[in-house]
């Protein structure tokens, strides 16, 4: 009897969480956006710190040119803006070429249709944001939104049989309990992705015996009553990939802005399996301070990823061959504060 109504007791748990709000996202306070336009002086607006904050990633002067990235040589500039939603119109991505006479920009002209162009936005600053308790940064993402890539790449490393168990993979414990007793340490665990959402949802990061079957309990319940897309999605969502400042990156969108400074459905098969990699430890595989490591972590995710059968032997070869791209971290806005707090007392009269 106690055993039931302990399990009706976490069954109301598990349900007031996935049937109520799921995450808090913070409210983001976004600058009007930059306007390059011949006679602007590139200088006073200091246009190679702003393509840098807004995460583009500088590369050498070639043919071909990414979204995201920009080349600087001399007074020739050239920019691949990446597409976003403005107030007034969505705004697609653009190959632009500047041409530069000292400080002015002379000419802006389209890659693509070689016109001439009067002005070009780019994307609004990130002036500050409002976030919760916990002080989490995330955007949220559908599974549609995510590359097969990077949903592959996690499978592989994280929870091979997802598609499969009902919550708990006996196979994977017992695979991780031989592995651990041979070397004589703890190095592979046995939880499946439902059990690891399960823990970052409900419990603390208490080790004990009586925590792991709260855990099993409760993914069986996640897994009893919801699909599988539904607990993949908040997997993905939910999941902790790094740290910028004081503010934790959760979830694989907000991670692959800041590691890669790009949309997560545009990330790459090798960025993916980065994406994948790091979550066993954000900190120590960080790429933008442990590189060799993260690197070896990769291209671990995409030897599994082959094996499994989910790439091929000529993609793992190119992608374990790529070498790590990642964005530079853009420091927290600091100098907007008192901004933002006077827009805080003002906002209740509009909200």
């Amino acid at each position: 009897f106690s055993v039931a109504r302990y399990s009706i007791h976490l069954d109301k748990i598990v349900r007031g969480r996935f049937e109520g709000r799921l995450f808090r996202v913070p409210s983001r306070v976004m600058s009007a956006p930059t306007i390059l336009y011949p006679g602007l002086d590139w200088k006073r607006i200091d246009l190679p710190a702003t393509l840098v904050r807004l995460g583009y990633r500088k590369i050498e002067k070639g043919d071909a040119l990414p979204v995201g990235y920009f080349s600087w040589e001399g007074r020739q500039v050239r920019l691949h803006r990446r597409p976003f939603d403005h107030p007034s119109r969505a705004e697609p991505s653009r190959d632009i070429a500047l041409r530069l006479s000292g400080t002015t920009i002379e000419e802006l002209r389209d890659v693509q249709t070689g016109r001439e162009l009067g002005a070009l936005l780019l994307e609004p600053e990130l002036v500050g944001a409002y976030y919760g308790p916990d002080h989490e940064q995330r955007e949220l993402v559908r599974v549609g939104d995510v590359p097969q890539y990077l949903i592959d790449a996690i499978l592989a490393v994280e929870d091979q049989r997802f598609l499969e168990h009902r919550g708990i993979d006996f196979r994977r414990i017992a695979g991780a309990l031989w592995v651990n007793l041979r070397s004589g340490r703890v190095r592979q665990g046995g939880s499946t992705l439902t059990q690891q959402l399960v823990k970052n949802f409900f419990l603390t990061p208490e080790r004990s015996l009586k925590r792991k079957l709260q855990e099993a309990a409760m993914a069986l319940i996640v897994e009893a009553r919801y699909e599988k897309e539904a607990i993949l999605e908040s997997y993905l969502n939910e999941i902790y990939l790094g740290q910028r400042g004081s503010t934790a990156i959760h979830g694989v969108g907000e991670a692959s802005w800041f590691y890669f400074g790009k949309a997560v459905h545009r990330i790459s098969l090798p960025e993916s399996a980065l994406l994948a990699a790091i979550i066993q430890s954000p900190h120590g595989l960080s790429p933008h301070r442990e590189a060799e490591r993260a690197t070896g972590r990769r291209n671990l995710v995409l030897r599994l990823m082959h094996q499994q059968g989910r790439i091929t032997q000529a993609q793992l070869e190119e992608a374990s061959a790529e070498p790590l791209r990642v964005a530079k971290v853009r420091p927290e806005p600091r100098d907007a504060r008192f901004f933002l707090d006077a827009l805080r007392r003002q906002l209740p009269a509009f909200y």
